[in-house]
């Protein structure tokens, strides 16, 4: 049922993490950068360490606002013109480290 469906949706914007800004013929655009498949996760462990911490904070959020549960799963599709990989996360392991990562955070402040 879509009701079950519940979760957040990320839409990244161009960046030049991606892409490169060219010019031909007098004419600019962007194309993406030349070692693209270096940047597609194909296991967990590969995603980046600051991506995950993002996620982490980003389920706290969905704990207020979206009243999701610890036995929630957290999904993660990534594309890339190399194809896609999707990820499967428990939420509560998320928020963990995303609690975690907000008291190291405040603590430095």
């Amino acid at each position: 049922m879509y009701k079950d469906l519940l979760g957040m949706l990320e839409i990244k914007c161009i960046s030049p993490f991606h892409h490169l800004e060219s010019t031909q013929d007098g004419e600019s655009f962007l194309e993406w950068v030349p070692d693209m498949e270096k940047r597609q996760w194909f296991s967990a462990d590969s995603i980046p360490y600051v991506y995950m911490t993002q996620m982490s904070l980003q389920a706290v959020a969905g704990i207020q606002y979206f009243k999701m549960k610890s036995t929630d799963t957290m999904w993660f599709i990534r594309w890339s013109p190399h194809g896609f990989s999707t990820f499967k996360f428990s939420f509560k392991h998320l928020v963990r480290m995303g609690v975690l990562s907000s008291i190291l955070y405040f603590s430095m402040c």
